[in-house]
């Protein structure tokens, strides 16, 4: 008989860090590729920037259910069933990030934001399902 388990979702400290070490990254990936990469054209840059954001978020989170944030922190994302969330998932919850005031939504009681929700994901600690493997 299979058993449910539920994942403690991440705290709030740790969804801050993870926020903070990823954005303070893409900024550093940015600021490297614009030194190396003159982008002369009007936009362009802009273009760029969301292109990373979009790419950083998203292929790290499909191929590793987390970002470098979340390396750090030790957690991960997973579906409310407590899944390996499925390439929608992340492609869902990655345009979700581009939602004006996105970053707000974590204003709340508990540490989950637009993302979160609209995805059907959440960010839970590794340690809790170490001994475990995620259901595909």
């Amino acid at each position: 008989m299979h058993t449910h388990t539920t994942f403690q979702a991440a705290t709030a400290s740790k969804r801050l860090v993870n926020y903070l070490i990823d954005n303070v990254f893409i900024v550093v990936i940015l600021l490297a590729l614009f030194r190396i990469i003159p982008f002369y054209r009007e936009g362009t840059q802009f273009v760029v920037t969301l292109l990373v954001y979009f790419g950083y978020y998203f292929l790290f989170e499909y191929f590793c259910e987390k970002t470098l944030g979340k390396f750090i922190t030790k957690t991960r994302v997973v579906t409310y069933e407590n899944k390996k969330p499925s390439i929608d998932h992340f492609l869902l919850r990655t345009l979700v990030r581009f939602v004006p005031f996105e970053a707000f939504s974590f204003i709340a009681k508990r540490p989950v934001g637009f993302h979160d929700v609209w995805a059907s994901t959440r960010v839970v600690s590794d340690q809790e399902i170490s001994n475990q493997k995620l259901p595909e």
